[in-house]
């Protein structure tokens, strides 16, 4: 049995759903995904990544010799490098992590087909779902680009991002897609995930937008109005050259992982539109598993709970017909679903 854990925080958001290898992968092998650490025991690997883990996960106390990490990183002011971790496999996405090349090992997300979908012609805003680390989206009222959020589901994901060209965000996986698809992209945030993301992609970590705690929302939406306004986004020009660099590097990682006897043999999994619909049903169920436990939230978190209920995915005038009551819920919204 191989089991499989990833980054859940309370919270929903899309990065830290696509990030496990189990999307990505067909093994010949019984797979689970649970936190529940009574299957440590009975797991024959335990493969956890990808996503950001406090000193990249070793509080969790695995079981070491049978634990994989892949493509794990850190988020914080400074990354330490890290000759060895304890684990039987591990790969880091975080440059300055690493020593050994090959144990450099990227998000196993450039394996989702959503970074082979062509840039639009919006530029959309997509914050981070946390409201630990977000922007607070009523300070971006009067901007006048799309405003998302990263905790939408898979499918409401995709249409923004069909429809998007330049990219502003403070989302690593948003980022992370935007980049390997052509995407002009710029980046606001203070963790040192972002400046890792830049240098393993091959751009200057400089030009990372980079601000302060506490937040200013009041700065950063004049930064995000200057960002529009200067068209102050970077790209990469060499981007499927990057994008095939990242899912060779995976795939390499898994056959190494085959090769020691740590995982059985595999098939890359050709992902269909019905395994998005199962990831929505499941992420939905356990937002509103847990609101139930909490109850109705209230002040500051009562519009990410309300924006995970909704999958967010409407246009700035269609919320301002919504609050106005013009348009129910629903209506206006795409309704084909994008395969």
């Amino acid at each position: 049995m191989l089991l499989f854990l990833r980054n859940e925080p309370e919270i929903f958001n899309i990065g830290d759903l696509l990030c496990t290898p189990k999307y990505y992968f067909d093994f010949r092998a019984k797979c689970i995904e649970s936190t529940n650490r009574e299957l440590f025991t009975l797991a024959d690997t335990i493969i956890f990544g990808g996503g950001a883990f406090i000193n990249f996960g070793e509080g969790y106390k695995f079981p070491y010799e049978k634990t994989v990490a892949w493509g794990i990183g850190s988020s914080v002011e400074t990354l330490p490098h890290k000759a060895e971790l304890p684990y039987r496999k591990y790969g880091i996405r975080d440059p300055d992590s690493v020593i050994e090349e090959e144990n450099l090992i990227p998000c196993v997300s450039c394996l989702h087909p959503l970074v082979k979908i062509e840039p639009g012609k919006d530029t959309s805003i997509f914050v981070s779902s946390s409201p630990v680390v977000s922007i607070n989206t009523d300070s971006l009222e009067d901007i006048s680009s799309e405003v998302y959020s990263n905790g939408m589901d898979e499918i409401s994901f995709i249409r923004a991002f069909r429809r998007t060209g330049k990219v502003i965000t403070n989302s690593y996986h948003v980022a992370y897609w935007a980049l390997l698809s052509g995407r002009s992209v710029s980046v606001l945030g203070f963790s040192s995930k972002f400046r890792s993301l830049f240098k393993l992609l091959g751009l200057n970590p400089e030009n990372v937008n980079s601000f302060n705690k506490p937040i200013n929302f009041r700065e950063i939406a004049q930064e995000i109005e200057g960002i529009i306004d200067r068209d102050d986004f970077v790209n990469l020009v060499n981007y499927q050259e990057v994008r095939d660099y990242c899912i060779v590097k995976n795939i390499k990682f898994a056959r190494t992982c085959v090769e020691q006897g740590l995982l059985p043999d595999f098939d890359i999994h050709k992902m269909v539109f019905g395994d998005m619909v199962k990831r929505k049903v499941k992420s939905r169920w356990k937002s509103s598993h847990f609101r139930d436990r909490l109850g109705s939230p209230r002040g500051k978190f009562r519009k990410y709970w309300d924006a995970i209920s909704r999958g967010i995915d409407g246009s700035k005038s269609q919320r301002e017909d919504r609050r106005r009551g013009r348009i129910s819920e629903g209506e206006g919204e795409d309704t084909e679903a994008e395969q």
